[in-house]
Protein backbone atom coordinates (compact mmCIF):
# COMPACT_ATOMS: atom_id res chain seq x y z
CA UNK A 1 0.00 0.00 0.00
CA UNK A 2 1.60 3.75 -1.02
CA UNK A 3 2.16 5.95 1.66
CA UNK A 4 0.05 8.84 1.53
CA UNK A 5 0.79 11.93 3.36
CA UNK A 6 -1.99 14.57 2.75
CA UNK A 7 0.40 17.83 4.01
CA UNK A 8 2.86 17.16 1.43
CA UNK A 9 2.97 19.46 -1.48
CA UNK A 10 4.07 18.57 -4.85
CA UNK A 11 6.19 22.46 -5.97
CA UNK A 12 6.24 22.68 -10.11
CA UNK A 13 8.60 24.64 -11.46
CA UNK A 14 7.47 26.83 -14.25
CA UNK A 15 9.42 25.01 -16.54
CA UNK A 16 6.63 22.56 -16.37
CA UNK A 17 3.84 24.79 -16.23
CA UNK A 18 1.47 25.88 -19.73
CA UNK A 19 1.81 28.79 -20.69
CA UNK A 20 -0.52 31.16 -18.73
CA UNK A 21 0.37 29.24 -15.03
CA UNK A 22 4.60 29.75 -15.98
CA UNK A 23 3.64 33.54 -16.66
CA UNK A 24 1.83 33.75 -13.81
CA UNK A 25 4.98 32.05 -11.27
CA UNK A 26 7.67 34.28 -13.37
CA UNK A 27 5.51 36.99 -13.02
CA UNK A 28 8.20 39.11 -15.25
CA UNK A 29 8.35 42.70 -15.37
CA UNK A 30 9.41 45.44 -18.07
CA UNK A 31 12.77 46.18 -17.98
CA UNK A 32 13.74 42.64 -16.35
CA UNK A 33 16.50 40.61 -18.36
CA UNK A 34 15.92 36.83 -19.57
CA UNK A 35 17.56 33.99 -21.16
CA UNK A 36 16.06 32.18 -23.44
CA UNK A 37 16.68 28.85 -22.30
CA UNK A 38 15.70 26.38 -25.33
CA UNK A 39 12.95 26.25 -28.52
CA UNK A 40 9.43 25.78 -27.61
CA UNK A 41 7.03 24.31 -30.09
CA UNK A 42 4.50 26.95 -31.67
CA UNK A 43 0.88 27.01 -29.78
CA UNK A 44 1.36 24.42 -27.41
CA UNK A 45 0.99 24.28 -23.81
CA UNK A 46 -1.65 26.90 -23.88
CA UNK A 47 0.80 29.70 -25.46
CA UNK A 48 -0.75 31.62 -28.99
CA UNK A 49 2.29 32.67 -30.59
CA UNK A 50 4.14 31.03 -33.24
CA UNK A 51 7.74 30.09 -32.62
CA UNK A 52 10.00 31.72 -35.57
CA UNK A 53 12.96 29.98 -37.10
CA UNK A 54 14.69 33.41 -36.24
CA UNK A 55 13.97 32.80 -32.57
CA UNK A 56 16.46 29.71 -32.63
CA UNK A 57 19.63 32.42 -32.88
CA UNK A 58 18.18 33.89 -29.40
CA UNK A 59 18.25 30.58 -27.17
CA UNK A 60 21.00 30.97 -24.60
CA UNK A 61 20.71 34.94 -25.18
CA UNK A 62 19.74 37.34 -22.85
CA UNK A 63 17.07 39.36 -24.04
CA UNK A 64 14.87 42.92 -21.90
CA UNK A 65 11.37 42.58 -21.19
CA UNK A 66 9.24 45.05 -23.22
CA UNK A 67 5.82 43.97 -22.79
CA UNK A 68 3.73 41.33 -21.19
CA UNK A 69 0.65 39.62 -22.79
CA UNK A 70 -1.38 36.64 -21.41
CA UNK A 71 -1.33 34.58 -23.54
CA UNK A 72 1.02 35.21 -26.04
CA UNK A 73 3.82 35.46 -22.94
CA UNK A 74 6.80 37.81 -22.47
CA UNK A 75 8.10 40.32 -25.41
CA UNK A 76 11.84 39.99 -25.23
CA UNK A 77 14.04 42.55 -27.26
CA UNK A 78 17.63 42.01 -28.47
CA UNK A 79 20.76 43.50 -29.44
CA UNK A 80 22.33 40.44 -30.19
CA UNK A 81 22.32 37.85 -31.79
CA UNK A 82 19.43 39.76 -33.83
CA UNK A 83 17.67 43.34 -32.94
CA UNK A 84 14.44 42.51 -32.72
CA UNK A 85 11.17 41.65 -30.50
CA UNK A 86 9.49 38.50 -30.06
CA UNK A 87 7.05 36.91 -27.56
CA UNK A 88 8.62 33.99 -25.76
CA UNK A 89 6.25 31.81 -23.33
CA UNK A 90 7.62 32.30 -19.31
CA UNK A 91 8.60 28.14 -19.40
CA UNK A 92 10.86 28.56 -21.54
CA UNK A 93 12.67 31.76 -19.76
CA UNK A 94 15.23 32.31 -16.69
CA UNK A 95 15.33 35.37 -15.26
CA UNK A 96 19.44 36.80 -15.52
CA UNK A 97 20.65 38.56 -11.79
Amino acid sequence: ELEKNPTKVEIKSHFDMNAEESLKALNPKVGEEFRVIQKAESCKRDWSAQWNVEMDKTVGSIGVCENIGSSFGVALAFEEPINELWYYPAFVLERVG
